[in-house]
């Protein structure tokens, strides 16, 4: 008979196999830490840990996977569903964990989700929290407080490394559920995987760089920040359940069908976490201020934060959803799932779908969405695809159309276009008939690899626009500056846009722009079936890298007077 002793001496020899490993991880979920740190824990194995086991487990899974993150041990879950099956080993069998009971932990809804980053989630039978009467959430006074901020805890290239370790959900409401346990559980792999890959590209660069910014004078990041919040709140959920539509293929809107929340924190350690947070986040808050007026701002903030937040908050969902319904709008708490895959959260998706409710009067209005993805456009250089979205965009102007355009983007930004495009008012159509406009765009530019990304460089870029047979419009972009000049729609009125007045601005020509490498205009290019498309949103990724490198730089060098000082570093 194996004895206590004996399993935890398996679970750390290396010549114990893998199939072993997986026996020993079905009877003793104990022993998850060591059998993580295991040279033989197979990629399935570690993902299973990473997601079902205790505290320490989850850490030694980001440990062994990525060193150098600082990210804090995630806290326990609550427990997880009998349906829980550990990935099996070569042998093609399938260990089933016994012990675990109902999944208590549900899903919080989608429009306060942002703001329950990382706090430990209790279970629903788990007795309520001692302390002041509970108060109904009378106003957001705490949503929008760290929104998105659970997602700082991948910094460091995490996402990179995990998200091939698990596959996608296998449905929508799947979906969103991984997404909630990891935002409310603090568990960094199921947050790591939950989010559209084609999308969290665009944003973990920069929550990468965005970690490295100190907040206080220690050298201590945003990734500290989010662990003290972690730390502060506690959140349980309850009775939560989700629906969801098929709107294309590969599409659906999920929606929250009943669920509550009861949070609870220490004030003033929230709202110390959550500007130091906000801060570190966006370096323009910064911009005019000298050390000493940044760090009185962020006292008041954190103040006058800390004296609004009246804990605990009781938030549910149903009697707003029963009113909706009633008053037949739309449910306002949804996101929307993309197949990848498997299913995904997709951030700009649910963005968008948000817009898109918002600006219909009802469930039951004319107003529909798009039901088809456009195909891509095929450019054989980045020079092409640039020039070619150039065309698409005078296409626009002048049919009013948007599909042309949709065509020339990537899967994100194209499947957004293509299932909300239909939405865009009629009259862009008319008005373009009715000005009879035309927009002449021509192109010199070549491009280069930069920071491990593909730029396209502009020469000379020109445009020159007219509507009702006058001109309307005209630029010159060249890499460094760009001159432009609006007249209106034959009104006579002219106004030059750019720095002190003049025509032209040159990105070099401001001190700040120039300190943080932000000194040339460029687009990024990316492949996507064999050709390549120009990436809007990738674009702003790369930049925003470039910037928020230099400012931590700054800030670590203690300089930020030089960079942001009263003159905005003039």
């Amino acid at each position: 008979m194996t004895t206590i002793d004996d399993a935890a001496r398996e679970a750390v020899d290396p010549a114990t196999p893998p199939a072993r490993l997986a026996e020993l991880l079905t009877a003793r979920p104990d022993l998850g830490a060591m059998i993580a740190r295991h040279p033989q824990a197979y990629p399935e194995m570690l993902a299973w840990i990473g997601q079902h086991g205790d505290p320490a487990a989850q850490a030694a899974v980001l440990e062994r996977l990525a060193p150098p993150v600082p990210v804090a041990p995630p806290v326990p879950s609550a427990p997880r569903s009998a349906a829980a099956s550990l990935p099996a080993a070569a042998s093609g069998s399938v260990v089933s964990v016994p012990g675990a009971g109902p999944d208590a932990a549900s899903v919080v809804p989608m429009a306060v989700a942002p703001v329950l980053s990382g706090a430990p989630v209790a279970s629903a039978g788990e007795s309520q929290i001692a302390g002041p009467a509970r108060r109904r959430l009378k106003r957001p006074a705490i949503i929008g407080i760290v929104a998105g901020v659970a997602v700082l805890a991948l910094a460091g290239g995490a996402f990179a490394v995990v998200k091939t370790l698990t596959s996608g959900a296998p449905s929508p409401e799947a979906a969103a559920q991984r997404l909630v346990d990891g935002v409310l559980g603090g568990n960094v792999l199921s947050l790591a995987t939950a989010f559209a890959p084609s999308e969290a590209a665009y944003v973990t660069p920069l929550i990468d760089a965005a970690s490295k910014i100190p907040v206080d004078g220690k050298g201590n990041g945003a990734a500290d920040a989010v662990t003290r919040l972690h730390d502060a709140l506690k959140i349980t959920t309850k009775d939560v359940e989700f629906t969801s539509e098929k709107i294309a293929d590969g599409v659906a809107v999920v929606e929250l069908a009943s669920g509550s929340v009861h949070i609870d924190g220490d004030a003033r350690k929230v709202a110390d976490a959550s500007v130091d947070l906000t801060y570190a986040s966006n370096p323009y808050l910064a911009y005019g201020r000298t050390g000493a007026d940044l760090e009185q701002a962020k006292a008041d903030a954190k103040r006058s934060m800390a004296e609004s937040l009246k804990f605990p908050i009781d938030w549910n969902a149903n009697d707003q959803i029963a009113q909706a319904t009633q008053a037949g709008r739309d449910n306002p708490f949804r996101i929307v799932a993309v197949d990848e895959g498997g299913w995904y959260v997709s951030p700009l998706m649910s963005t968008a779908e948000l817009g898109f409710i918002a600006g219909r009067p009802g469930a039951k209005s004319a107003l529909r969405r798009g039901s088809t993805i456009v195909p891509a456009a095929h450019f054989d250089t980045p020079e092409a695809a640039l020039e070619g979205t150039a065309q698409a965009v005078a296409q626009a102007y002048e049919t009013g159309k948007w599909q042309p355009l949709a065509a020339t983007l990537p899967l994100p930004e194209r499947r957004v276009l293509s299932i909300y495009g239909p939405a865009l008012p009629a009259t862009m159509e008319q008005q373009a008939l009715q000005q009879q406009g035309t927009a002449k765009i021509t192109v010199q530019a070549h491009h280069e690899s930069e920071n491990g990304d593909t730029v396209v460089i502009p020469d000379k870029l020109s445009v020159a626009v007219t509507g009702s047979g006058r001109p309307v419009f005209d630029a010159t972009v060249t890499d460094e500056c760009v001159a432009s000049r609006f007249t209106g729609y034959g009104s006579g009125y002219e106004s030059s846009y750019g720095s002190s007045g003049s025509p032209t601005f040159c990105p070099k020509s401001i001190p700040v722009l120039s300190k943080l490498g932000l000194t040339r205009f460029q687009l990024v290019a990316v492949q996507e079936n064999g050709g390549w498309l120009i990436d809007p949103l990738a674009s702003a990724t790369h930049e925003g890298v470039i910037a928020l490198r230099a400012y931590a730089q700054y800030a670590k060098d203690g300089k930020l007077d030089e960079l942001f000082g009263a003159n905005g570093g003039e």
